[in-house]
């Protein structure tokens, strides 16, 4: 939560990479446009034949972005950190690099690395960086690693893991780092390149995954948030990094910030490893710490859900977001961005809560139109199918994953006084 005994913090510049684009811009045009980019295949298994998957894959360049870290969420991260430097207007050859820190999560690590070498361990011996790097370049510190060594910064390095909140609570545990004066700059977020036959089979297995409503639908119809005929997600890849820094330096640098994150908070169910607990009072809890009811000045724009589509979560989800908002849940707007960039799972806060940033600086809301047809009782109102352009000032970010975390994010104007 916000402290008035700590320096505000604001994003002073934003990376994105998902499945519909390389670039903030490129991303967030597309999604404003309702483009969707799922598509089907299979790997080769044995002794079953094909297993057939359907997702939102990111296309990955050829090329590798260095050839220590020969996996592609190290381009997505690498990509996205350029892009939210130059949004920034920092250059890294000109800052002071030990006060800088970095903190990225990866959540399960380089996941194709990790397959390639279980799959033929002999590989390892004749791998670049596996020879110079061994299970470092593949574990889920990594991200942290690879952001650190390519940007020569010697600050705080951090790599938290908190399955599907990962990318909030990476941006929280950096804003930390600022108010206490541990660092000037922090480079924050989270990437998931995880579309690989062992991550597919564990969410399979789990029956999280969404399927069709009847033979031949397109599999960019499946994810289902907000509707009584809800299955579950895909898995997306993607990946989104944030700098963050304290509203004074931006200031005083003649920079302008993009958002302010200082209304930020966190908690833990502790009640089963996958299952939501079906009161879900942990997040009605931590979303009332961060808009404090008690504070006239907090005003919510939008609500950008988690909204995964599985059976038990849209309702709680839902139903935490009306007790908490209480008067303004009937107003505030409804956003989900799963169905068109599908779950980005690690990541899936941090590309998320950029799809937010993108829409308070363009003031612009995504569209979002759920099913008619639905089993429980809706806050808000879904911006419907076509974008929405108007004055964004404040948009509440929920994530959640599994083990019961929950992270909660207000992302309010810079201009707005703390």
């Amino acid at each position: 939560m916000q402290d008035s005994n700590h320096p505000s913090v604001v994003i002073s510049g934003v990376g994105l990479v998902t499945s519909l684009g390389w670039g903030c811009s490129s991303t967030f045009v597309r999604l404003c446009a309702g483009e969707k980019a799922a598509v089907c295949g299979s790997w080769p298994t044995h002794p079953n034949g094909n297993q057939t998957w359907a997702g939102y894959p990111v296309v990955v360049p050829n090329r590798l972005i260095d050839r220590l870290w020969p996996d592609p969420v190290f381009n997505i991260l690498g990509f996205a950190a350029d892009e939210a430097l130059v949004d920034a207007q920092i250059n890294p050859n000109l800052w002071d690099q030990n006060r800088v820190a970095v903190v990225v999560g990866l959540s399960k690590g380089a996941v194709r690395l990790q397959s390639r070498w279980a799959e033929n361990p002999s590989a390892m011996s004749r791998n670049v960086a596996a020879q110079k790097l061994g299970w470092a370049v593949a574990a889920p510190s990594a991200g942290a690693s690879f952001i650190a060594s390519r940007y020569g910064t010697g600050g705080p390095i951090l790599a938290p893991i908190t399955a599907c909140a990962t990318g909030l609570t990476a941006i929280r545990s950096a804003a930390g780092l600022l108010k206490t004066g541990s660092c000037d700059i922090a480079i924050a977020g989270a990437a998931d390149a995880s579309l690989e036959p062992v991550i597919h089979a564990a969410f399979s297995r789990m029956k999280s995954l969404a399927g069709p409503a009847f033979m031949g639908e397109s599999p960019d119809h499946w994810i289902r948030p907000w509707s009584a005929n809800r299955n579950g997600f895909l898995i997306g890849e993607g990946g989104a990094i944030f700098i963050l820094e304290r509203a004074e330096d931006v200031r005083r640098s003649g920079r302008t910030a993009l958002a302010r994150i200082d209304r930020m908070a966190a908690g833990a169910e502790a009640f089963h490893p996958t299952k939501p607990d079906d009161r879900s009072e942990v997040m009605h809890r931590v979303i009332r710490q961060v808009v404090d009811q008690d504070n006239s000045q907090i005003h919510i724009d939008a609500v950008h859900l988690h909204a995964t589509a599985t059976r038990g979560y849209d309702s709680l989800e839902a139903g935490a977001v009306m007790r908490s908002l209480e008067n303004q849940a009937d107003h505030a707007y409804m956003l989900a961005s799963k169905p068109q960039v599908g779950h980005c799972l690690g990541a899936a806060g941090a590309v998320e809560l950029a799809i937010c940033c993108e829409s308070m600086r363009r003031g612009i809301l995504p569209p979002f139109a759920p099913d008619s047809n639905m089993d429980f009782e809706r806050p808000g109102q879904p911006v419907g199918p076509a974008a929405i352009r108007r004055s964004v000032h404040s948009i509440l970010k929920i994530v959640a994953g599994f083990g019961g975390h929950v992270e909660v994010c207000l992302l309010e104007n810079a201009d707005t006084p703390a």
